[in-house]
Formats: structure tokens, sequence, C-alpha cells
């Protein structure tokens, strides 16, 4: 470092008590604020920088964790389930429509072949997506104890995505309207309230479910593993 005289404007070696060229005293002072404050600055920068480092690091996580895709865990049967689900569904609309209480048993492979079927009419009626819109691939549901895990898969050729809700029936309301216990995309937990558009994406399907959704509407579920049991209620 070099101290400048502020009479003649020489440049010093830094520890000269006197200007070289004029003989002036040297601001000591001056000079080593300004080495101060040159620290400071390249403390600062430092500091910014690992923060920077960090923050990158963060987001690189989050958003690593957010696009690595959940595999379903529900178990998916063939036709023949689909068939049966569609069976059991028919019964329990005709309790409905004749203001009758019924019950009946569904199995994960009935209800994710029908889901699956579902599915895969939705996407043939499907048409102009956007460059940006997503492409809903699959449905599938878990029952467990208590609980039913729901996983919504949709994609953006060359990305996947997966949504998955984790929901407990409540007494005298639908399967849907349950209590939200935990929501992720991909494998990132994310606040329950945000699930709004998950629910959503399964309503667009229901809509082309009408009979599963005119039951589902006026029957609670009690989830045990591997199965569910669905009770219309009389009215």
């Amino acid at each position: 470092m070099q101290i400048t005289c502020h009479q003649c404007g020489t440049q010093n070696d830094f520890g000269r008590v006197f200007c070289i060229k004029c003989g002036l005293k040297l601001d000591f002072e001056k000079a080593e604020r300004k080495l101060h404050s040159m620290r400071r600055g390249r403390h600062r920068s430092s500091l910014w920088r690992w923060a920077r480092g960090l923050l990158l690091m963060g987001l690189a996580g989050i958003g690593g964790l957010a696009f690595w895709p959940v595999p379903p865990t529900g178990a998916v049967g063939a036709k023949e389930q689909a068939e049966s689900f569609r069976s059991k569904i028919f019964l329990l609309e005709e309790a409905l429509v004749e203001k009758r209480a019924a019950s009946a048993e569904f199995s994960e492979e009935e209800v994710n072949a029908h889901l699956a079927q579902m599915v895969r009419y939705t996407q043939s009626q499907t048409t102009n997506q956007s460059m940006w819109s997503l492409r809903l691939d699959g449905i599938n549901m878990a029952f467990r104890s208590e609980q039913c895990v729901l996983l919504v898969t949709v994609s953006r050729p060359p990305v996947v995505l997966t949504y998955e809700l984790t929901l407990v029936p409540t007494a005298k309301k639908s399967l849907l309207q349950g209590d939200i216990q935990n929501v992720r995309w991909g494998h990132l937990p994310i606040p329950a309230p945000t699930s709004k558009w998950l629910v959503d994406r399964i309503s667009q399907v229901l809509f082309n479910m009408k009979r599963e959704k005119a039951v589902l509407d006026h029957s609670e579920g009690r989830p045990a593993q591997g199965k569910i049991l669905l009770e219309v209620r009389s009215s």
C-alpha cells in the first residue's frame, strides 16, 4: 500500500513519515482509515460469496427434492379388477338413488385399475395443450390404517413430476374432504394449503366419473391396509 501526499500528489511507500518529493508530513491516520475500509470491504465481499454459495446449494437441494419423482405404492390390478370396481360402485349408486344405507369394500388393485383407465380416457379427451401445460400421467391410491395416500403423476417431457397427498377421512364427510396430513412435491414436503392444485387435478378426472363422484360425495371412507370400505349414508 502507498500513501498519497495531499500537497504534491506523490506516491510514497507505506511507513514513510515525510513525502519523498516535497517533504510534507504524511497523513497516516487517513491511510489507516483507508486500509481498514479496504479490509472491511474484502471481508464483506467474502461473506457475500459464502452466503451466495450456500443459497445456491440450498436452492439446488430443494430443486433436486422437488424434481425427484415418488414411485406409486398402491397395487394396480388389471381389467378384471377395474370391472369389479365398477360393479361395486353401481350397487352403491343404486343404494344412493333409493336413499338407503349400503357399503362395499374396494381393494387397491380395483381402485387403481379403474383410475388407470380413467386417466387414459382423460388423456384421449385432452387436446390443444400449450407448451407449458402438464399432462396427467397417473393417479395412484394406497390405503393404510386410517390413511389414504394419493399420488398424482404429471409430465412435460423430459420432466416428470409427482404430487403426493396423505389424508385421513373424517366422519360425515366425503373421502376427498378428509383432513390433509402431508403434501409432497416429489420428495419435498410442502405446506398443506398448497394442495388445492392437487385436488383440482383429481377433480378433473372425477369430472369424467360422474357415477363415482356422486358416490364419493355421499359416502364415508374407512381405509385399512390395502383396502377401503365405502359406506353410503341413508337420507
